[in-house]
């Protein structure tokens, strides 16, 4: 699983498919990025997926910078960013 240094610390991600509109899967709490690897090769033919262990979850990092809302979109917005995945499709569970 790749890593991004993103805010100065790691947030693990996985890219799958290579056509279509970038779409980002983002996991709800308890679980990380692999919550969807039930859907991520349905969608892959079709989209550019981004799969990602929040902070805190996974192998991400683990601290927060007091609030972790907002510590989530600013990750999420470098980490599109940083994968060419900006403007993109976000769907949270």
């Amino acid at each position: 699983m790749p890593t991004a240094t993103i805010r100065g610390g790691p947030i693990h991600y996985e890219l799958a498919g290579s056509v279509g509109d970038p779409l980002v899967l983002v996991h709800g709490t308890w679980v990380d990025h692999a919550t969807w690897g039930a859907v991520v090769p349905l969608l892959a033919p079709s989209f550019r997926l981004l799969t990602y262990d929040l902070r805190g979850h996974g192998q991400s990092r683990r601290d927060f910078g007091g609030d972790p809302v907002e510590d989530h979109v600013r990750d999420l917005e470098e980490l599109l960013v940083a994968t060419d995945h900006y403007p993109a499709h976000v769907v949270g569970s």
